[in-house]
């Protein structure tokens, strides 16, 4: 049986490139569960276009990252500070892809979960 095929909402480039540098500089550190130059190079040639799994860990990030943004795009419309990343979330939620290659992505998005819960 073929996985049905997943559509993806990222945030805009630079917003990504904000989450993602909030998350490896005040998440990370404290909760290693992510190689960044790996995690940047795959994002750079835009993997989690082409693999669930890793849209799903970026995702992730980006709901880690929000915590600490002042963008008011990280929240829901018309929500307070609570709501941040919470759109990000939702896609990820409920959702495991397990093929091949992917399980490493599929650990980590579950270990990056798990830090937003710890910090």
């Amino acid at each position: 049986m073929t996985p049905k095929h997943i559509v993806l909402d990222f945030p805009p480039s630079e917003l990504l490139q904000e989450l993602v540098s909030l998350y490896f500089e005040r998440q990370n550190p404290y909760f290693p569960v992510l190689h960044r130059p790996t995690f940047m190079g795959l994002l750079a040639k835009g993997r989690q276009f082409l693999d669930t799994s890793f849209g799903f860990l970026v995702l992730q990030v980006c709901v880690n990252g929000a915590r600490y943004s002042a963008d008011p795009r990280v929240l829901l419309p018309g929500e307070g500070p609570q709501s941040a990343g919470w759109y990000w979330f939702d896609q990820v939620r409920g959702h495991v892809i397990h093929t091949g290659s992917s399980r490493l992505f599929n650990l980590q998005c579950t270990c990056v979960r798990k830090g937003h819960l710890l910090c």
